[in-house]
This record gives C-alpha cells, sequence and structure tokens, in this order.
C-alpha cells in the first residue's frame, strides 16, 4: 500500500502540472484548440514520404523516442539511427512482398489534449499488379513540437470497419 502511494505521489506531477487539466466535458470543448487540419496534414505528409518507400523522407515524421507495437512486440527507438534502421528493415519487408502502393480507406482523428492526438487508419496495401497483399489497421500518437506533429507511437493491428469506433 505504501509504495502504490509513494508511486502515485512520485508520478502526479507529470499528469497534474498539464496546463490542460479540466474539471468537466464542456470546460474540455472550450479549451481544446481543435487542430485536426494540421494533424491530418502531417499525417497525410508522412503519408506520401512512406510511399516513397525512403527512410529519409519518412523520419521528419518520427519523434524521438518512437515506439512501434505490433502483435510480434514492441520496440523502443532512442535515436534518429534506430528509427532509420527500424525504417530501412520495414522497406526491405515490403519490396520483398513486392509492395508497389497503399490506400488508405479510413482515416479518423481524435485530438486528445493540445498537444495529443490519435490518428488511425485502415490500409489496403497492394502489389505491382494492383492485387491486394493485406488490409490492415494502424493508429499513430502524434505529439505536438516546435516542429509540428509527430509520431510518437505507431500501432499495427487489424483493420476497423467503418462503422465501429
Amino acid at each position: 500500500m505504501k509504495l502504490v502511494l509513494i508511486v502515485t505521489l512520485l508520478a502526479m506531477p507529470l499528469y497534474s502540472s498539464d496546463p490542460f487539466t479540466v474539471s468537466s466535458e464542456r470546460e474540455f470543448q472550450t479549451l481544446l484548440p481543435v487542430d485536426e487540419e494540421a494533424i491530418k496534414g502531417a499525417f497525410n505528409r508522412y503519408e506520401l514520404a512512406l510511399e516513397s518507400l525512403s527512410p529519409r523522407e519518412m523520419l521528419p515524421y518520427c519523434h524521438l523516442p518512437l515506439m512501434f507495437v505490433s502483435s510480434r512486440g514492441v520496440r523502443v527507438m532512442t535515436s534518429s539511427t534506430d528509427v532509420d534502421t527500424f525504417l530501412a528493415e520495414t522497406v526491405a519487408m515490403l519490396k520483398a512482398r513486392r509492395y508497389a502502393r497503399s490506400e488508405v480507406t479510413d482515416l479518423r482523428v481524435k485530438q486528445m489534449s493540445r498537444g495529443i492526438a490519435l490518428v488511425i487508419v485502415s490500409r489496403i496495401h497492394y502489389n505491382a499488379q494492383g492485387e491486394r497483399l493485406e488490409w490492415v489497421g494502424e493508429t499513430y500518437t502524434f505529439r505536438k513540437t516546435t516542429d509540428g506533429w509527430k509520431i510518437v507511437v505507431a500501432a499495427v493491428h487489424n483493420p476497423i470497419a467503418p462503422d465501429q469506433d
């Protein structure tokens, strides 16, 4: 019991120091500056970089540290070299499968606070012949920085059906 209390007290400054802490949903709605277009824009620029299959093009959209989560496990990257290596491995895997392009079939943005947002997409990967390779879901946690919105967590999962929330 004492350990839980100590951990809670130590962690409180991490949460309570956020100037965005609010006491009601109404207060939340009036205080939150909606940045949905900027968040979508950041995601769309990342998408263009992804289609280039160039890790160097994708790197500027990644926050450090960066975390990748999938059913295979979790990978935490703390340096640009770590992220570049991960992106190069991902590109090599896509090329080995003869990946040519992807189509985002569903895109949802949920701004959680002034500086945190979720982007949830369903995506179909195609090969050069236009055949579907896979249909996946992806959830990105974006963090607002002085350089704009950056991906801090990327998770791959089952696709979300259009009628699910």
